[in-house]
């Protein structure tokens, strides 16, 4: 089976982590790729690297409609993770969500109470810092991030209900993800 991927530039870059002998990348703004012979992991780290070299994928190489969905599902994923590394704003600074990030928010918010204050953050592109003043500040900022996490989480669990409910193949493909 032939998967294709198009871009609209051309580009020529070597697949980081990928030993794929049926697979050239030229510098091309399409290219076909023999999947035949990729075992599931070849196949997840082809695309995620096809994908991060700007290339789209043309069609759906998938016959069923649970094959189908497994490849939406992982893309609806994917673009959840994408937006929670946006990181959520407040005060009018972007912070980060990294997983590492919410474990300090939670943390803030546990020890709200018996942390030294003012206390400095930095914001997510390291440009600036913010003063967490008090408690209640602290708390605030906690509610804006999960919050955040929460509504990506949520806005993806509504296109999943969505391809879950597709009736046929070509419904599920038809779900777009225009987060």
């Amino acid at each position: 089976m032939i998967y294709t991927f198009s871009r609209t530039t051309p580009i020529v870059r070597a697949l980081r982590n990928v030993d794929l002998t049926p697979l050239s990348v030229e510098d091309s703004a399409t290219v076909a790729v023999n999947i035949d012979a990729l075992d599931q992991g070849q196949y997840d780290n082809l695309v995620q690297t096809m994908l991060d070299l700007g290339y789209t994928p043309v069609g759906n190489p998938f016959g069923t409609i649970n094959e189908a969905r497994e490849l939406k599902f992982w893309e609806i994923d994917t673009r959840t993770e994408e937006l929670i590394a946006m990181g959520f704003t407040f005060d009018g600074k972007i912070f980060s969500l990294s997983s590492n990030a919410q474990k300090y928010w939670v943390g803030l918010a546990v020890g709200k109470d018996i942390l030294t204050y003012p206390l400095v953050v930095n914001t997510l592109d390291d440009s600036g810092t913010f003063s967490i003043s008090d408690s209640m500040v602290a708390l605030q900022m906690y509610a804006t991030a999960m919050g955040a996490v929460k509504d990506h989480l949520a806005s993806g669990t509504v296109l999943k209900d969505l391809v879950r409910a597709a009736a046929t193949r070509d419904e599920v493909l038809a779900v777009e993800d225009l987060r």
